[in-house]
């Protein structure tokens, strides 16, 4: 149909059209002055004096630097140096050397993202970290070269390693001497444990429906969700055992039994005079001793437990030792579920680092707490008397190593001490 008005002939079609053209344009013109507005009320680039913010951490006390950062200032300039040829390379080699305009003439350098990366391992907030260092929120997670904290962790984690050496005889007698020493007298029967091993839980928070196929598998016997840290330490409880592959519901004998370190041992790698030490969690070996189970064991057995204890006991003071340390760990993580193992690795590895150096832990005062932190430990050990766990055939015990000791400590005449007679399973 035509309208004729005067002497024009309009399509109904393309009244239509000109309806549609005219109300783009219009919203299109909405958007320019929008954009307009936009860039006028955009703030102009901060200039950041991150010069004045070293100043002041150097001109902190040692005590105070070590309470901030849990390294001394030489163990941290060690680091620096040991994780620089592991950064990401930013343009070219002499940027931080360069002048940037912006920035008051300083670049983002690797000693300001290792010191807000130790700071947050610390368990500082990244808004105070952000605010305190003069840097860039944005930066702080970021993922890429310029970002601050994980290309640090990245440049740890490869930088360092956490391992054993099986076949090194004189590497493998140090440890045992080590762990012989510990309890003098029964330094003859205990002259082979090289490792004490002990599963712990790092907790974190419920993992997102997309994040993984099994949620439930990240929840941990314990009621709280997380990941089981299968970890060994030497005499001096520095770790030469981490592994942070297995998810918060299994049990310390299926991460022992999906490591690769069994896999080396049932290769008749270790040779036959050193061996690991346990709890019951794990089935005993010839070259993996755990205590005698039960009640009513009798005093030769109860004595052998006594002297496997003191030294195990190693193991969870490396696990006290690690979460005083790393403020981190107070809390469950709340970052994305990959950077979970990339944490506790870092943590782990800086935790060997400052036990080489002999840093003290940091003392931790009330002030430290926030709500919602944990001063529990939770290890993943079994206990028969536990109600949600269920019964577990552990295995039968292989060997008579342990059978050995024991039979050598009731000829010593060695005993549990009257000290600690009430643990006694006698």
């Amino acid at each position: 149909m035509v309208v004729v008005e005067g002497k024009m002939a309009i399509d109904r079609r393309n009244l239509l059209k000109i309806g549609l053209l005219a109300a783009s344009m219009a919203a299109m013109k909405c958007l320019w002055k929008r954009k307009a507005i936009c860039r006028r009320l955009r703030k102009a680039n901060r200039l950041r004096d991150r010069r004045s913010v070293l100043e002041e951490i150097d001109a902190l006390p040692d005590y105070i630097f070590r309470k901030m950062f849990r390294v001394d200032r030489g163990t941290f300039e060690c680091i620096l140096r040991k994780i620089e040829d592991y950064l990401p390379n930013n343009k070219n080699r002499r940027m931080l050397e360069l002048q940037v305009p912006g920035n008051n003439g300083q670049e983002l350098s690797n000693r300001i993202k290792l010191l807000c990366t130790l700071r947050y391992l610390a368990g500082g907030s990244h808004w105070d970290i952000c605010f305190g260092f003069k840097v860039g929120f944005g930066s702080f997670f970021h993922d890429g070269p310029y970002g601050v904290v994980w290309p640090i962790m990245e440049a740890v984690d490869e930088a360092y390693t956490i391992g054993i050496d099986l076949e090194n005889r004189e590497e493998m007698q140090r440890l045992a001497d080590e762990f012989a020493a510990i309890d003098s007298r029964t330094q003859q029967v205990f002259s082979g444990v090289v490792m004490a091993i002990d599963g712990w839980v790092l907790q974190t928070r419920k993992p997102y429906d997309d994040e993984t196929l099994n949620v439930n598998s990240y929840r941990n016997r314990k009621g709280m969700w997380g990941l089981v840290v299968l970890a060994g330490c030497d005499a001096r409880c520095k770790y030469t055992l981490w592994n942070v592959n297995n998810t918060g519901s299994n049990n310390d004998i299926s991460a022992w039994n999906n490591s690769k370190l069994k896999k080396l041992i049932e290769e008749k790698k270790l040779h036959s005079d050193f061996c690991f030490i346990g709890d019951e969690a794990f089935s005993c070996t010839n070259q993996f001793l755990v205590p005698w189970g039960g009640t009513g064991i009798g005093v030769s057995k109860d004595s052998f437990n006594y002297s496997l204890s003191v030294r195990r006991q190693v193991i969870e003071r490396s696990f006290g030792i690690l979460l005083k340390r790393w403020g981190i760990l107070w809390r469950p993580l709340t970052c994305c579920n990959t950077r979970w193992a990339l944490i506790a690795n870092v943590c782990a590895k800086l935790h060997n680092v400052c036990i080489d150096n002999n840093v003290p832990e940091a003392p931790r005062y009330l002030h430290d707490w926030v709500i919602g932190d944990s001063d529990v430990i939770y290890l993943n050990g079994f206990h028969s008397e536990d109600p949600n766990v269920p019964v577990v055939a552990h295995g039968h015990t292989l060997g008579s190593r342990r059978k050995s000791m024991t039979d050598q400590l009731q000829a010593m005449g060695i005993r549990r001490p009257q000290t600690n007679i009430a643990n006694s399973r006698a």
